[in-house]
């Protein structure tokens, strides 16, 4: 049998909303996604945008979640600095696009770069322009950014330790 290690994730408070106790596929997904996440002994990250983001946006299923992971000592608080990751919208260039997804969620970047450049969300569009961004900006090509929900394998991946060395580096697709 193959060890796993533990990982320190960042998880966005779109799958701790998402996550609920009915049989919606999204819902359910993201339910099974953090019991994985808690059953295989991972690790979460949090930052002060993140404690936030937890406490206006969490589904009672994640809160008691949460909770768990607190009691279990598998919360791991942080302190980041966002303001470089929000200089990197403007390797976007004048392209139109509307950039506050890029810097809403800039702490999942800033996060992500100090522990094990892990990524949990459901947020395609930042996810999409971080991967523009990573074509250019090598510091963040390291980055994992998986959808539980959209990526296929992401339960795999995460039962097989959450490799870093994987199809949901941002810049890869």
């Amino acid at each position: 049998m193959t060890r796993v290690f533990s990982k320190r994730l960042v998880i966005d408070a779109s799958v701790l909303c998402a996550a609920g106790t009915t049989d919606h596929p999204t819902s359910r997904v993201c339910r099974e996604f953090l019991e994985e996440v808690r059953r295989i002994c991972h690790r979460i990250v949090i930052c002060d945008d993140l404690r936030v983001e937890y406490r206006n946006h969490s589904s009672r299923f994640a809160s008691g979640w949460r909770t768990e992971m607190q009691s279990r000592g598998k919360v791991e608080s942080i302190s980041v600095d966002t303001s470089s990751i929000q200089e990197l919208s403007g390797l976007l260039g004048p392209s139109g696009r509307d950039l506050n997804d890029v810097k809403k969620d800039a702490h999942l970047i800033a996060a992500a770069l100090i522990t094990d450049h892990i990524v949990v969300s459901l947020e395609k569009r930042a996810r999409r322009d971080y991967g523009l961004i990573a074509k250019q900006e090598r510091s963040i090509q390291a980055i994992v950014w998986t959808n539980p929900v959209e990526d296929q394998g992401a339960l795999k991946w995460l039962q097989e330790g959450a490799p870093t060395e994987c199809e949901y580096r941002l810049g890869a697709e």
